[in-house]
């Protein structure tokens, strides 16, 4: 509850300063940029700045997420494979000591028994 009035007042208090810094930015400004010339007012700067400031704020939030859910899909992934594996292992298991050893290799025989009587 402290971390959101926190978060609150702060955001109170840059909206305050950037109101100030624009109302009070009317200077006029001259800079060249790639050899050109430009001609602009101090609050227009600060403006230029905060939105870049958001946008890269943007770009690094996007880079979190992204990160996030290829970590969770990876775990998925891993832990699928643990499942699959254990799963396997179980049949394995299960069918080796379910049938005989006179009767292993019944499916072998059948598909045998198929192929000679015409059968798919």
């Amino acid at each position: 509850m402290i971390l959101i009035v926190v978060a609150v007042v702060l955001l109170i208090v840059a909206a305050g300063l950037t109101v100030a810094a624009l109302v009070a930015g009317r200077e006029s400004v001259t800079f060249d940029v790639f050899d050109q010339t430009v001609s602009t007012t101090v609050g227009i700067v600060f403006l230029a700045g905060v939105i870049a400031g958001l946008v890269l704020l943007g770009a690094i939030a996007a880079a979190m997420v992204g990160s996030r859910r290829a970590r969770a899909r990876r775990r998925e992934m891993r832990e699928l494979r643990h499942k699959v594996a254990a799963l396997e292992s179980d049949e394995r298991t299960h069918t080796d000591e379910s049938e005989p050893a006179e009767h292993a290799d019944e499916p072998s025989r059948r598909r045998e028994a198929d192929r000679v009587a015409g059968q798919p």
